[in-house]
């Protein structure tokens, strides 16, 4: 007798099992929530925000050079941000009609004591942050700058008016005589009282 062994297999091509469809969305659901949290990470804030106004500077600095022409950051407009604009008369300040490169609105990120209260936290005292007379500078077609300064960037906790940072600051300096830029974040763990760091 003769047994007919295909009738005998089960085949199960219907899909996934319940245990593995579930493993995938837990899996899923670990690295989105991880993703999201990148995104709205105050020190990635600060950093994007450090990072762009270095290079913004560098554009300013380079669009000079390429123009032949004074080209200015100016951080009283916008109000949480700045502006680059050729200084086409050579007066030092943005006028009406003068070509404006780029503006910068910050999102979630603060300079020190400009209309709110000299922030504390991780971070050293600092009662301006900007330092720059009136706010301002501008880059030279020789590559250096009419004046030097130092902002100071921070993510503030929403709930306490910015009075808190919620991590360590960033400063960016910009050194006049050669126009160049250097970034620098506060590392509180550094030092007897902290200290700012390239890295």
């Amino acid at each position: 007798m003769e047994v007919n062994t295909d009738m005998m297999k089960v085949h199960n091509d219907n899909g996934f099992s319940l245990v593995e469809l579930m493993i995938v969305v837990v899996i899923i659901g670990i690295m989105a929530s991880q993703a999201i949290y990148a995104f709205t990470s105050p020190v990635r804030k600060i950093k994007s925000a450090s990072f762009s106004l270095r290079n913004d500077i560098n554009l300013a600095r380079g669009e000079a050079v390429n123009r032949g022409m004074r080209v200015g950051i100016d951080f009283t407009a916008p109000a949480n941000g700045y502006t680059l604009w050729v200084d086409a008369d050579n007066g030092g300040d943005r006028d009406a009609g003068e070509e404006i490169l780029k503006e910068v609105e910050l999102d979630d990120v603060e300079y020190y004591g400009l209309g709110i209260p000299n922030p504390q936290g991780p971070g050293p005292a600092v009662s301006d942050g900007v330092t720059f007379t009136d706010d301002r500078f501008v880059m030279l077609p020789n590559g250096s700058s009419d004046k030097g300064g130092t902002v100071y960037l921070y993510v503030p906790h929403s709930a306490d008016g910015g009075a808190v940072l919620k991590n360590a600051p960033f400063r960016i300096v910009l050194n006049n005589i050669v126009g160049r830029v250097h970034l620098y974040r506060w590392r509180p763990e550094e030092g007897a009282n902290g200290e700012w760091k390239t890295k």
